[in-house]
């Protein structure tokens, strides 16, 4: 069973394209590594006009999410993203995930 971790925040004003890059750094980081299976950069939505950004990444496992998420370079770039957005916003969810394949 696939293991999905989400992250949505709201960066501090006019911090919005440091956390973008910042995300596209870590997803870009964590797309090298083992047990990766994909990831999405979540861009604001224009309908709400909230600003949240996030991400979303696919693992294997669990225990690859946390081997992962232990990295000196990953820890540093979840920091890093910790000092540039609003702290009230930022919100983690982990889920395991039950892949549907599309039909057709």
């Amino acid at each position: 069973m696939a293991f999905v971790r989400l992250s949505l925040m709201t960066p501090k004003r006019g911090r919005a394209q440091e956390v973008e890059r910042l995300l596209t750094e870590l997803l870009t980081f964590q797309s090298q590594q083992d047990g990766y299976l994909a990831g999405y950069l979540l861009k604001p939505d224009p309908h709400q006009g909230n600003g949240r950004i996030g991400r979303v990444a696919v693992w294997r496992s669990e225990a690859d999410a946390n081997r992962v998420a232990a990295l000196e370079r990953d820890l540093a770039l979840q920091s890093a993203i910790k000092l540039e957005v609003d702290e009230a916003t930022h919100e983690e969810h982990s889920f395991e995930a039950v892949a549907f394949a599309p039909k057709g």
